[in-house]
């Protein structure tokens, strides 16, 4: 059995008779992917804040990565807001902040903004970390919405220090896209 999750997506995605039923915008990839990895039927979770998909979790939550340790042959990070979209905005102006995020997220911007380098590289370490802990050996994490270069800079650095297997990709539609493989345990 091959399990998928899908992060900050709050509906229910099916696999079906070799076909992906979803309306998402990353349909078409996630498709591709999981036929290039050769997953014959997965069975997908989906993980958001909000209601109505698998989970209704934070995917960065400590207790929901520890019961998911070796779960997932694809994990999918790739239209999140919270700390991933918080992290590489901390530089917008609050106007426009304001205009496209929650109270929680403008609080957790502000509280963002007063870290030092070391500290948002440890938090994007931890991040990193979490996902690939729950990636069973030989399974992908796709990760996209890279809005700042820096962002993706310090987090390819930071794959890099962790020595961790990963492709890039620019993408015409998608922009850059980084893909994460798990070798090992």
């Amino acid at each position: 059995m091959s399990l998928i999750l899908i992060g900050a997506h709050p509906r229910l995605i099916h696999y079906n008779n070799g076909e992906l039923i979803t309306k998402h915008f990353w349909g078409n990839e996630m498709e591709k992917l999981i036929q290039r990895e050769k997953i014959n039927e997965p069975i997908i979770h989906t993980i958001d804040l909000l209601p109505g998909g698998t989970y209704q979790q934070d995917i960065f939550d400590n207790t929901f990565v520890k019961e998911h340790k070796n779960t997932y042959s694809q994990i999918y990070l790739i239209d999140c807001g919270g700390i991933w979209y918080v992290l590489q905005t901390l530089d917008i102006s609050d106007i426009f902040a304001k205009t496209y995020n929650s109270k929680e997220v403008i609080e957790l911007r502000e509280i963002l903004r007063l870290s030092t380098t070391e500290e948002l590289n440890d938090i994007i370490k931890d991040l990193i970390l979490k996902l690939y802990s729950m990636l069973k050996p030989n399974g992908i994490c796709v990760l996209s919405k890279f809005f700042n270069p820096l962002f993706q800079e310090t987090f390819v650095h930071l794959l890099n220090h962790l020595g961790m297997i990963y492709e890039i990709e620019q993408q015409k539609e998608l922009g850059t896209v980084i893909m994460i493989r798990k070798l090992n345990d």
